[in-house]
């Protein structure tokens, strides 16, 4: 199975998996040396993808909610016009 891993996460897992007391940087250099520059970006295209999954979900339970509820544009801009003079009467504290 492939793991997906960026940099900050392959040197973290490679330090932990050794169980040495090297730092980060002589971590991220033997990861280099071992499996070269890709080493360190291995799965990144997979993660990029399902983050990219996730947030377009989001926007679509998000839309769903709101055309279900019957809000348009406008309903959300006095909304939020409402809170920030409500927020600005408060000094920024919502009680």
């Amino acid at each position: 199975m492939m793991t997906m891993r960026y940099p900050a996460t392959a040197i973290l897992s490679e330090s932990k998996k050794t169980k040495s007391d090297l730092g980060p940087f002589e971590t991220a250099r033997m990861l280099i040396e071992r499996g070269g520059v890709a080493a360190l970006f291995r799965g990144l295209g997979l993660r990029m993808f399902f983050y990219a999954l996730i947030v377009s979900l989001q926007f679509f339970v998000y839309d769903t909610v709101r055309f279900a509820l019957g809000v348009g544009s406008d309903d959300m801009k006095m909304y939020l016009d409402v809170l920030g003079g409500a927020l600005r009467e408060s000094s920024g504290s919502i009680s």
